[in-house]
């Protein structure tokens, strides 16, 4: 069997969106079937604490808030997670800045070799893309407010 390159590239330009799409549909549908399962191992282990207590006749223990109706108690949790993010995300994107621009400045440094030996330096200019945004970020690293602290998150 021969494969035709122009054929292969179409079948590729195809795929490639689907797999995306599948591949997201089930990262969600894992995630569904995996939070229902902790969550019935822990309505078992509720279970079986209990009865096992009714059966030698120990007070039962009281319930966990927000075992039964966790609504309330997760849309709570979620908003202190979202306001301790929203605090710690300025030092942490401060923080990730360095990192994240010599990253991106070494891989346009890279593409530029490359592309310059293996084909023109019209091509190898778009190198400058990947080198224009690693300088950026380390611009905002070496201009950025390196010593503000971070305010503590309280917790409840």
């Amino acid at each position: 069997m021969h494969w035709d390159v122009g054929n292969l590239a179409g079948v590729m330009g195809v795929s490639i969106p689907i797999i995306a799409i599948v591949g997201g549909l089930a990262t969600g549908a894992v995630a569904i079937v995996t939070d229902y399962r902790r969550r019935r191992e822990i309505y078992e282990m509720h279970h079986k604490e209990r009865m096992f207590a009714l059966e030698r006749g120990i007070e039962l223990p009281p319930l966990p808030p927000g075992l039964i109706d966790d609504d309330e108690a997760q849309v709570k949790h979620m908003a202190n997670g979202l306001k301790s993010a929203i605090q710690s995300s300025g030092y942490r994107r401060y923080r990730n800045s360095l990192r994240s621009g010599l990253t991106w400045l070494f891989v346009g440094l890279g593409l530029g070799v490359a592309l310059t030996l293996n084909r023109d330096l019209e091509t190898a200019s778009w190198a400058l893309i990947p080198i224009g945004l690693g300088m950026a970020k380390l611009l905002y690293y070496l201009l950025g407010e390196r010593g503000a602290p971070v305010p503590p998150v309280p917790r409840q």
